[in-house]
């Protein structure tokens, strides 16, 4: 199966704008940094904490 979204982002680092594409190299580091188990327990991890952020 293919993957048919891209996930990116716009960020300005210095007053340039860079786009960010998160691959699956940089889930499974942040998996491991995290120490979130599997990539169910890390998106958990970051809807938990956007709340957080959010309120």
């Amino acid at each position: 199966m293919a993957i048919t979204q891209r996930v990116e982002i716009d960020v300005l680092v210095g007053g340039e704008t860079l786009t960010l594409c998160l691959t699956l190299g940089a889930l499974a580091e942040l998996e491991a940094r995290l120490q979130a188990g599997d990539l169910v327990r890390l998106a958990e991890r970051f809807r938990a904490d956007w709340f957080r952020r959010a309120t």
